[in-house]
């Protein structure tokens, strides 16, 4: 028998409609059916205490977990929500670590990657972990923030591990950013407010909505259940149309900007709880600025000030204007 790969997918309440349709689409296409996705949407993520280093989204952190997660054993794949996948996993899976402890994607290799697909150095969306070399725990990373490195190098740069534990050598078609063909294994939605589940205006959103309507038709998803998703505000209302009926290929500008009315009429705000959650890191953030500047140079503590009630004000400005 072979060995059950284990996925990890990070992701948080507001993604769990996509992570399901990764899931789909990494069980439908799994030739020995011989894995387990696993969501990390309920974790309990330790943050530092300089919030400056703190996660950019609500499981920004959680990928670090997973050799934990794991005990410690074998091998481990990790995914980001806001993918799907068309070839067997265990290509992903069986990739040669050369010795290393992480392999993923070369993120300067921008081949089957849109021209504004921004990836990193290092691109761990999609990584391979061998747990058994992994040495680190996710509440001793978090404690580096305070002082030793910063979140770009914990995250991109991978300061805590050495060149020899890192590994290039997953073929960038298991990481596409923004680009789809039939060559690519894994298409990732990287820009965020274009996501097929939030917006029309995905060029490769058809390929999303389309293989949603085929797992809702296989009775792999319930339709129920993308309907919760709408009515919880995390999918675009004018979904049910695509659904339903005629799937945009983007080449209808009539029927585009009439899914578009639907979304606008219902009041939808794409990814409403990233907002929240990003408006409430940067308060925070001033107000450690503020504080720490408080401690030190008084002239440094008037500017933040100063700044701080500048930015408040405009913030609560907007929020009158849009009640009148």
């Amino acid at each position: 028998m072979t060995e059950t790969i284990q996925v990890y997918v990070g992701t948080d309440v507001s993604q769990l409609g996509a992570a399901e349709v990764l899931k789909q689409t990494i069980l439908e296409t799994s030739l020995d059916k011989n894995v387990n996705v696993h969501f990390m949407d309920k974790l309990s993520i330790p943050q530092p205490k300089d919030v400056r280093q703190s996660q950019r989204t609500g499981f920004s952190f959680a990928r670090w977990a997973i050799p934990e997660l794991a005990r410690y054993r074998g091998r481990a794949i990790y995914l980001d929500a806001d993918m799907m996948v068309f070839k067997d996993i265990r290509g992903l899976w069986e990739t040669p670590m050369q010795g290393a402890t992480v392999a993923f994607v070369d993120g300067t290799d921008t081949s089957f990657c849109s021209d504004k697909a921004k990836g990193n150095k290092n691109e761990t969306s999609v990584m391979l972990i061998d747990c058994e070399k992994a040495k680190w725990s996710l509440v001793g990373l978090v404690e580096g923030l305070d002082g030793k490195y910063t979140y770009k190098e914990m995250m991109s740069d991978l300061c805590f591990l050495d060149e020899k534990d890192l590994s290039r050598a997953v073929p960038r078609i298991w990481n596409a950013m923004d680009f789809w063909n039939e060559d690519v294994h894994l298409l990732h939605f990287t820009n965020v407010p274009t996501q097929p589940w939030v917006s029309v205006d995905n060029p490769y959103g058809h390929v999303w909505v389309g293989t949603l309507k085929r797992l809702i038709e296989q009775s792999k998803i319930e339709a129920a259940y993308i309907h919760e998703q709408i009515v919880k505000g995390y999918f675009r209302p004018s979904l049910r149309f695509e659904l339903q009926g005629e799937i945009n290929l983007g080449k209808n500008p009539v029927y585009t900007e009439k899914l578009r009315a639907v979304d606008k009429q219902a009041g939808f705000v794409a990814h409403k709880d990233l907002m929240v959650f990003s408006q409430k890191r940067d308060r925070a953030i001033r107000l450690y600025e503020l504080m720490q500047a408080y401690q030190g140079d008084k002239k440094e503590f008037i500017r933040h000030a100063a700044n701080y009630a500048l930015v408040e004000a405009k913030h609560m400005a907007k929020k009158i204007l849009k009640k009148s």
